[in-house]
């Protein structure tokens, strides 16, 4: 097992779309999957904002994003953790550009979500667009 640098773990951020979302309900774990998307000290999810990840959220806003990668036999293996806080966005051009950015990554036309965006970005306390802000990030890989 190896330690992975930086430039490396960015690059996985980068191709990557999707990966489990971690937070504390009460005393019990959770996570759910969501895709993604990486700007700048921010990554930015998108999630209901009145089920059970926002309820953890709201009593602890300590956040994990955990991303695994690995072959049929587990011969070749990446694993990336994210770890930070997590706030709601509600700046309206923010929910815009998070919207736009995941479309872009997930290999859709960029103003697929346009409409949706406009939507949260009229009525922001509804938003289900959330960042963790990083304040870790690290990586292990098999080679």
């Amino acid at each position: 097992m190896k330690i992975l640098q930086k430039k490396k773990i960015l690059q996985i951020l980068k191709e990557r779309k999707w990966g489990t979302l971690m937070g504390v309900d009460g005393k019990k774990p959770y996570g759910v999957e969501v895709a993604y998307t990486l700007l700048g000290k921010y990554l930015y999810v998108i999630f209901n904002p009145s089920g059970r990840m926002a309820r953890c959220f709201k009593k602890n806003k300590n956040a994990a994003f955990k991303i695994c990668t690995a072959d049929s036999d587990i011969t070749s293996w990446e694993a990336i953790l994210v770890e930070g806080t997590i706030e709601r966005v509600v700046d309206p051009a923010d929910i815009k550009r998070a919207f736009r950015e995941l479309s872009k990554k997930l290999g859709y036309d960029k103003n697929l979500y346009d409409k949706m965006a406009e939507k949260y970005a009229a009525n922001p306390k509804q938003s289900p667009v959330h960042r963790i802000v990083i304040n870790i990030i690290g990586g292990k890989g098999s080679s």
